[in-house]
């Protein structure tokens, strides 16, 4: 019988490829290469959702922490009301501050009949918010829906609550990895808020840094 170039019988060659399919050398090796790229993947975006969990629980603290501060007083000026914004920054940290939006607004509620209503009396918002998709302040005078909860009527048909406070908050959240897919998302918390020791928080502008409408 003819021998190939390499001494071995042709049909050697034959039983070499036909036992190809049934090799296992190696598969282990393939298979952790193709998943790799998955299980990086789902990891750096766990990741960022970590990130972005814990920007919100600090913008919602943030939220809360505003609207009890500026239901203290019985009445604001712009010095007090910076205060209020740099504590909601420092809630912030390590997140930047300036991403932080902030708009405080006091609502006054009337009652005609049953019908009970809010109206703006004042809104103030930090100097991070402007343009864009960025929170802005309430205009003095528009309507504001009423909560249920704050609907309550006395004996004489009067609002029990006279008026309330609505904190508003924003952060812009882009996240590092996965950016061109997401986008920046707007995170966002809203709090209406009693207040404590007198029917209304007045405020009084004594700055031209503060923005607002009064």
């Amino acid at each position: 019988m003819k021998l190939s170039s390499s001494g071995r019988k042709p049909h050697y060659r034959w039983r070499e490829l036909a036992c190809f399919p049934r090799e296992d050398r190696g598969v282990a090796a393939v298979e952790f290469a193709l998943i790799l790229p998955i299980l990086v993947a789902v990891y750096l975006g766990l990741n960022q959702v970590q990130v972005g969990y814990s920007i919100k629980q600090k913008l919602n603290s943030a939220t809360r922490a505003v609207a009890d501060l500026s239901t203290r007083e019985a009445s604001f000026d712009s010095d007090g009301l910076a205060k209020v914004f740099a504590a909601a920054g420092a809630i912030m940290r390590p997140y930047t501050y300036p991403d932080t939006q902030i708009v405080i607004s006091s609502i006054t509620v009337t009652a005609n009949g049953d019908n009970v209503t809010g109206k703006v009396a004042w809104s103030c918002k930090s100097g991070a918010s402007s343009g864009g998709d960025r929170l802005d302040k309430k205009t003095k005078e528009d309507p504001y829906t009423v909560p249920e909860g704050f609907k309550n009527l006395d004996s004489a048909g009067k609002p029990v609550m006279k008026s309330f406070i609505v904190v508003e908050t924003r952060y812009p959240y882009t996240p590092t990895i996965g950016e061109a897919i997401t986008g920046t998302i707007q995170l966002n918390d809203r709090l209406e808020w009693p207040v404590r020791d007198a029917d209304k928080v007045d405020y009084k502008s004594t700055s031209t840094t503060m923005d607002c409408s009064v």
